[in-house]
């Protein structure tokens, strides 16, 4: 399903801002067009830039841990059969938010609500562009998101972007700066949260 990237260019300022800002949105573009998300493979770069993405928002990262989204849980014991381990799977996926204690859209709330309200105050076209991004964006990304997780993923990557448009459109690029990696990663991995009982230590959905 096509999306309706000059919507949101409206937004976006000067036509410089609008390059850099569109080239951050393009990876989202593609995940809606193509109708799929897929996450992508662990590798060493992928996890330097996971740590470093979630410490530009003021978070402290001492370990992140793998979650494969196609395979969780990756061995099946003799005893199981495929059909009931299809079944775990499915359950493993969706379980995947109950061991974080804090999770990426919760922690990305508290840290930034605040300061997301003062750009809404100050700019009064940020109803109107969060009416775009639901309604050029939303859709068709949440189609595209693996079934299970989606309406976790959904909140997540709407809550990164409208937060990261929102600063742009305000001229607050410190806050832009500040999330701008964590846009440019969503697309590739997403953070889920941070493991429960043990502080510093994020899970990471992969392939």
């Amino acid at each position: 399903m096509a999306t309706n990237r000059e919507a949101l260019r409206n937004f976006l300022g000067p036509a410089d801002m609008q390059y850099n800002l569109m080239q951050d949105l393009e990876p989202f573009f593609a995940i809606a067009d193509a109708g799929v998300y897929v996450p992508a493979k662990a590798t060493l770069g992928l996890w330097k830039e996971a740590k470093y993405a979630i410490e530009c928002l003021g978070i402290p990262v001492t370990e992140l841990i793998y979650v494969s989204w196609s395979d969780p849980l990756p061995e099946r014991p003799d005893w199981m059969s495929d059909e009931g381990y299809a079944h775990l799977q499915e359950l493993a996926r969706r379980y995947i938010w109950g061991d974080t204690d804090d999770s990426f859209h919760d922690r990305l709330t508290r840290l930034y609500y605040r300061q997301y309200i003062s750009s809404r105050t100050n700019t009064p076209l940020r109803d109107e562009l969060s009416q775009t991004i639901d309604r050029d964006l939303n859709p068709v990304l949440r189609e595209s998101l693996a079934q299970g997780l989606h309406d976790q993923l959904r909140m997540s990557f709407s809550l990164a972007l409208e937060f990261f448009l929102s600063f742009a459109c305000a001229g607050q690029t410190t806050l832009v700066e500040r999330l701008r990696p964590i846009v440019r990663l969503l697309p590739k991995a997403i953070p889920l949260g941070e493991k429960k009982d043990q502080p510093g230590k994020w899970l990471l959905l992969v392939a």
